[in-house]
């Protein structure tokens, strides 16, 4: 996890890869977490790294497989029982 203050989104993705992490690893940031406002932007290290997301901080960067258990909750949840 990252706490992302700025626009060094890019770069962080971009040495993340260099390092070894797979450009195509999801990726959340959680904008203004805990409030009304709340905004999840989901994308790939490599999207990230090129430019291509667009997050408002103050922003959570959250790395990994564990990004997808999000979208696994919420399909499990919103179906009726």
């Amino acid at each position: 996890m990252i706490l992302r203050g700025g626009g060094e989104g890019g770069r962080i993705a971009g040495a993340l890869i260099a390092a070894g992490r797979r450009p195509g690893e999801p990726v959340a940031f959680i904008e203004r977490g805990t409030t009304p406002e709340e905004r999840v932007v989901t994308a790939t290290l490599g999207e990230v790294a090129r430019g291509e997301v667009a997050v408002q901080p103050p922003a959570v960067w959250v790395i990994g497989e564990v990004v997808r258990m999000r979208e696994r909750l919420e399909a499990a949840t919103s179906q009726p029982r």
